[in-house]
């Protein structure tokens, strides 16, 4: 044993909860004895800012996102920006290496869809059937005088 102490604080960052991350003085300096050795130890969380990250494209969000060590998670939004256009990203700010980051993309809405309309067919329906009829005269009243009267009768002396 040297007699060194140590003095340990969680640093954020994409290592595994626990290990040292960076000491000072450096490894295999030489220090007095009961000297204090400062151990930054990664706190298992990073920082995920989401300033630059909105309207990147998908690949460049998801690269950085796993460098954090974290897992992105795509998840598509019908939207009027440019297919494959970061448009949200959560949970952000301080978050536990391993999680799953939620990573909103754009895509093209589908056009709308349009069912067949089927126009009815008109056929025309029949009127009341009626049989067309002669104008007709009540009896006795045919016309003229009576006696049959039509071209060529006479009617008076002869």
């Amino acid at each position: 044993k040297a007699g060194l102490r140590a003095s340990t604080h969680p640093v954020d960052g994409g290592q595994p909860a626990g290990r040292v991350v960076t000491q000072a003085p450096r490894p295999r300096a030489r220090v007095s004895a009961g000297s204090t050795v400062s151990l930054a130890v990664a706190s298992g969380y990073v920082r995920l800012r989401i300033t630059g990250l909105i309207g990147q494209q998908y690949s460049q969000v998801a690269t950085a996102v796993s460098r954090l060590g974290l897992h992105p998670a795509r998840q598509e939004t019908n939207s009027n920006e440019l297919a494959g256009t970061v448009l949200g990203v959560a949970p952000s700010g301080r978050v536990k290496v391993g999680t799953t980051i939620t990573v909103s993309v754009a895509v093209t809405p589908p056009p709308p869809t349009t069912v067949p309309t089927t126009v009815p067919t008109t056929v025309p329906t029949p009127g009341p059937k009626t049989k067309p009829t002669a104008p007709t005269t009540p009896p006795g009243k045919q016309g003229g005088d009576g006696n049959g009267g039509g071209p060529g009768s006479h009617h008076g002396g002869d």
